[in-house]
C-alpha cells in the first residue's frame, strides 16, 4: 500500500471511498516528503480518534457547509487548492461524518496543509513609507504600477513585500554623502587597497572580507541607498557571510547628507470588515478573481459574482470543445466546434478596463459585484503548480494591520474586532440606557479606548455563552434563569461591557446577563466596547 493510500485510509477511515484523483493529489503531496509526510501520519492518528466518536454518517449535502474545514486537510482536488471547498467536496465524492469528526478534521488540517488556508489570510505589504492605516486613495500611479488591477497589493511571501518596501527609496547623492567625516569615495579607495594586499598575500579569508567591503562601498558609489544595500546583504539569497558581518558593523547614524525614509514591512490579516460575515464565511482565496484561470475554472463564488455583470460560461460547451480539441491533436478525425467564450481573469480585467475607461473603474465594477480583489502567483511561483500568491484588494477595509517592522500594533489600521453600532433594539430587545459598573474599566486597564456609542456584538464572537460553562454555583445559575425571565417579560436589556484584547472579546461586566441572553436564544447583544491597548 502506498503512502498516499495509507494516509487516505487513515483520514477517511473507509477503504470503500477510493477516489483516484484524491489519492493522486495526496501522493503528490507525499512526494514533497520530509516533515510534511510525518506530520500527516501523526495528524491522522489525532483526527482518527475524533472521527470515530461521530454518532453516524450524514449525507454529503449536509456536510458541504463544513467543507471549508474538512477539505483543506485532505488537499482534495484543484478546487480545494484554489479555495473552492464546496466543489472540492463534490469532486472527492466523500461521505463526511458530522459532529465530532470536524474536531479531527481541524486537528489534521493544522498539520497537513498550509495554515493560510484556514481563517484570515496572512499577508505582507512593503512600503517606503510608515503609516498607521491603509488608504486606497493614496495608491501610486507610477510606470508599471497596478499591473494586476487597481488596488492595494499584498504578498503571501514576506520577501516579495520586502522588495516593494525598498523599491520606492531613491538614489543618494554619493558625491556629497559622507560616513563619519569621510566621503564614500575615500572608503572605496581604501577597500581597493585592502583587496590588492589580500591577493598579494594569497589569504583567501582576507580576500573574502575585502571583497565584501569593496562591494558595499561600490554599491553606494552607484547611488544605491545604504538601507537597500543592507537589506540585500542580510537576505540569505543575496548576501554572503563576510558581507553580512561587514554590514552589521555599519552604523547608519554616522551617514551624513543621506535621507533615511521611514519604511515599513506590514504584516496583515485579510478579512471581511464585517465580523459576522467573517465568522460565517471567512475571507479566503475562493473569494478572489484568479488572474490566470479561465472563467470556467474560477470558484463558484466568483462565477456567481461575475454573472451579475454579464460574464458567464457554458461549462458543457467548454468541456465539449476541450475534448474535441484533444481528440484532434491526437490525430483523430473530429469536428472541433467554435471555441466558447471562456476569458481568463486577466482578460476580464482588460475588457472591463477598456469598457469603463481605466483600471480604477474596472476594479470598482468588480467590487460592486461582490468580488473583493484579485489573486495571482508572484514572480517566483509563476509557471509552477505550487508557490505563493499576491493579492490586490479593492477596499482598504479588508486589510487589518497586525505588525509593522515586527512591532506589534494594536488598534492601528482597522481594529481587529469591529462591531456595528447598535440600533434602538438588538435581537428584538429594546436597548436600555444604564451601563452598570463603568468604574471597573479604569480599575482594570491602564491604557484603553472606548468605541463610540453602543455596539451590537454577536454571541458567536465569544468562546462560550452557555451559563453551564460560565458558572458552577447553583445560586449563579438561578440568578441567570431569573434574569432571563425578567428580560423576556420587560423586553429590554441594559448594555453589557465587553473588553477586547489581541485574543478577542470577553465580558468585563454582565456575565449573568450574557448567560440569560444565551438562555433566551438571542443572536446579538448591546455592549459598550472597551479596547485594551496594553501598557
Amino acid at each position: 500500500m502506498s503512502d498516499a493510500d495509507k494516509i487516505f485510509d487513515e483520514i477517511i477511515g473507509a477503504p470503500k471511498v477510493r477516489n483516484p484523483e484524491l489519492r493522486a493529489l495526496i501522493e503528490e503531496r507525499m512526494k514533497r516528503g520530509g516533515r510534511a509526510k510525518s506530520d500527516a501520519f501523526a495528524a491522522a492518528d489525532t483526527g482518527k480518534v475524533e472521527m470515530r466518536k461521530a454518532p453516524g454518517a450524514k449525507k454529503a449535502e449536509e456536510a458541504l457547509s463544513t467543507a471549508a474545514e474538512f477539505i483543506p486537510f485532505v488537499g482534495a482536488g484543484k478546487a480545494a487548492a484554489e479555495g473552492d471547498y464546496g466543489s472540492a467536496a463534490l469532486q472527492a465524492g466523500m461521505d463526511v461524518a458530522g459532529g465530532p469528526l470536524l474536531k479531527g478534521a481541524t486537528a489534521l488540517g493544522g498539520k497537513f496543509l498550509a495554515p493560510a488556508l484556514a481563517g484570515a489570510i496572512k499577508a505582507y505589504h512593503g512600503s517606503p513609507h510608515k503609516f498607521e492605516k491603509f488608504d486606497i486613495s493614496k495608491i501610486g500611479t507610477g510606470e508599471g504600477a497596478q499591473a494586476y488591477g487597481h488596488g492595494l497589493y499584498f504578498a503571501e511571501n514576506p520577501k516579495v513585500a520586502e522588495s516593494y518596501k525598498n523599491a520606492g527609496i531613491g538614489n543618494i547623492d554619493w558625491e556629497n554623502a559622507k560616513y563619519g567625516n569621510k566621503k564614500i569615495q575615500t572608503f572605496y579607495d581604501e577597500a581597493t587597497k585592502k583587496q590588492d594586499a589580500a591577493h598579494r598575500a594569497k589569504d583567501q579569508n582576507a580576500i573574502n572580507r575585502a571583497n565584501a567591503e569593496l562591494y558595499y562601498w561600490e554599491s553606494l558609489l552607484t547611488g544605491t541607498h545604504p538601507y537597500v544595500v543592507k537589506a540585500n546583504a542580510l537576505d540569505p539569497d543575496n548576501g554572503w557571510p563576510e558581507l553580512k558581518n561587514f554590514v552589521d558593523k555599519i552604523n547608519d547614524k554616522k551617514f551624513k547628507n543621506i535621507d533615511y525614509p521611514e519604511t515599513g514591512l506590514y504584516e496583515v490579516n485579510l478579512r471581511w470588515p464585517d465580523a459576522a460575515r467573517e465568522t460565517a464565511d471567512p475571507l479566503g482565496p475562493q473569494h478572489f478573481l484568479n488572474y490566470d484561470k479561465p472563467l470556467s475554472q474560477q470558484s463558484k463564488f466568483v462565477q456567481d459574482a461575475l454573472a451579475k455583470i454579464g460574464y458567464s460560461v457554458d461549462k458543457g460547451k467548454v468541456s465539449e470543445y476541450d475534448d474535441a480539441l484533444l481528440s484532434a491533436l491526437s490525430g483523430k478525425d473530429v469536428l472541433v466546434p467554435k471555441e466558447p467564450f471562456d476569458p481568463s481573469g486577466e482578460r476580464i480585467i482588460n475588457r472591463l478596463t477598456n469598457t469603463f475607461g481605466d483600471k480604477v473603474a474596472a476594479s470598482e465594477r468588480l467590487r460592486s459585484a461582490g468580488i473583493p480583489g484579485v489573486r495571482y502567483k508572484d514572480a517566483g511561483s509563476r509557471g509552477t503548480e505550487v508557490g505563493t500568491h499576491n493579492y490586490v484588494l479593492f477596499s482598504d477595509e479588508l486589510a487589518e494591520i497586525l505588525k509593522r517592522n515586527d512591532e506589534q500594533l494594536k488598534a492601528i489600521g482597522g481594529k481587529k474586532f469591529e462591531y456595528p453600532e447598535a440600533k434602538s433594539s438588538v435581537s428584538g430587545l429594546r436597548v436600555g440606557e444604564q451601563i452598570k459598573n463603568t468604574s471597573s474599566i479604569p480599575a482594570t486597564f491602564s491604557n484603553y479606548e472606548i468605541d463610540k456609542g453602543i455596539r451590537s456584538v454577536p454571541m458567536s464572537a465569544f468562546e462560550t455563552t452557555n451559563p453551564q460553562d460560565l458558572f458552577y454555583a447553583k445560586n449563579d445559575l438561578e440568578r441567570v434563569n431569573n434574569l432571563a425571565e425578567q428580560i423576556k417579560n420587560n423586553g429590554y436589556i441594559d448594555p453589557l461591557i465587553v473588553a477586547v484584547d489581541e485574543s478577542g472579546p470577553y465580558v468585563l461586566e454582565g456575565a449573568h446577563r450574557l448567560g440569560a441572553l444565551h438562555t433566551l436564544g438571542v443572536e446579538d447583544i448591546p455592549a459598550m466596547v472597551v479596547r485594551d491597548l496594553g501598557d
